[in-house]
């Protein structure tokens, strides 16, 4: 059922001598090595995970967990690709999770966003805790992260917030739903554009932030506890349909499109910007970020799986290290494992464990 050759395992080595270039531009002669080895493979055969799209995958110890669509039936499997159990699906039960759109998990709990200001938490076997509202009118919650802190507080950087005089990247809420702490700051571009959901994050164990912005090269790293942190800006990425004219919207739920961009411009705009789309840390001090470029094959296609690739390294202090190509999608971090989608064909759907390594050059 699950196609795992080991002694035939191709490895591909990247590897990467890039300057630091320091966010205030200052430069420094330190160089480093960043190398990403396949180390084994699996397929996803059965029907559900066939054909289904990976809206979440998440990491808890050795464990895979992924959430499939806006449904949210989640399915628990190991590194080798071995189901090991379904924790939730589409309902109204309470052990149901009713259009989920984010969830986070750690060793005791499953939590679930859902787009009704719902938050539903369960056990890591799929048993029904409890279920509390976000406090905050109005509000809803759209696709983005979902993070459990030590205390039992989340994070949500998915909280659309029309009405509040002030947008913050990342919120964070109790465990019954109250609004505790607003946290980062938006780069200068994106105060008009209404994009507060298009973020994703991750904490250390120190409870670090680092928090990535779609379409910006900037990072906010900071602290939870604190709430101090600091918007470090880095080369220039180009932004997709965002110029310097504030967009036509008929309503909140338009696409941000600005209709003065010719639709030939826009294809050429697609084929050379980035969009940050995973966010982690690969240890308490280095960070990692991944983001894509369209090609002509997913433009066409609108398969995110066949656009390249690509992961950024930075330092927790704000530094930029380099960046590596990768071959598909990254999904998550298990220790210093990548698990990276290369495949969502439905007869060929197949992930690649890539182990990483940063070091600096001697």
């Amino acid at each position: 059922m699950i196609a795992l050759d080991i002694k035939s395992i191709i490895k591909i080595s990247f590897i990467c001598f890039l300057f630091i270039i320091c966010q205030c531009s200052v430069p420094n002669e330190e160089i480093f090595s960043i190398t990403v080895d396949k180390i084994s493979e699996f397929k996803l055969e059965e029907d559900i995970l066939k054909l289904s799209t990976l809206l979440r995958v998440k990491s808890v110890e050795d464990s895979i967990l992924i959430g499939l669509d806006e449904n949210m039936t989640m399915i628990e499997f190991n590194i080798k690709g071995k189901i090991l159990k379904k924790v939730s699906e589409f309902g109204n039960a309470p052990n149901n999770i009713f259009y989920g759109c984010a969830f986070a998990a750690n060793e005791r709990y499953i939590v679930f966003a859902q787009s009704t200001g719902a938050v539903k938490w369960l056990t890591r076997n799929g048993e029904y805790l409890r279920e509390s509202f976000l406090k905050v009118t109005p509000a809803t919650i759209v696709c983005g992260e979902l993070f459990i802190l030590h205390n039992g507080d989340v994070i949500f950087s998915a909280l659309n917030e029309p009405t509040a005089p002030k947008y913050y990247p990342a919120v964070i809420f109790d465990s019954i739903g109250n609004i505790k702490t607003k946290i980062g700051t938006y780069p200068d571009e994106y105060r008009d554009f209404f994009l507060e959901h298009l973020q994703t994050f991750d904490v250390n164990n120190s409870n670090d932030i680092a928090l990535s912005f779609a379409y910006s090269p900037s990072l906010w790293i900071g602290n939870v506890l604190t709430n101090k942190g600091e918007l470090c800006a880095f080369p220039k990425q180009q932004k997709l349909f965002i110029s310097s004219s504030k967009p036509k919207r008929e309503d909140k739920n338009q696409s941000i499109i600005n209709a003065d961009i010719p639709k030939k411009k826009a294809v050429e705009m697609a084929l050379t910007e980035r969009l940050n789309y995973r966010t982690l840390f690969f240890n308490d001090s280095i960070i990692l970020r991944a983001n894509s470029i369209e090609t002509k094959e997913s433009l066409k296609s609108g398969n995110f799986v066949s656009k390249n690739h690509f992961l950024q390294i930075f330092s927790k202090s704000g530094k930029y290290l380099g960046e590596i190509s990768i071959p598909g999608v990254l999904h998550c971090k298990i220790k210093n494992i990548l698990l990276i989608e290369e495949s969502d064909e439905p007869d060929n759907r197949r992930f690649g464990l890539y182990k990483i390594n940063i070091e600096p050059v001697k």
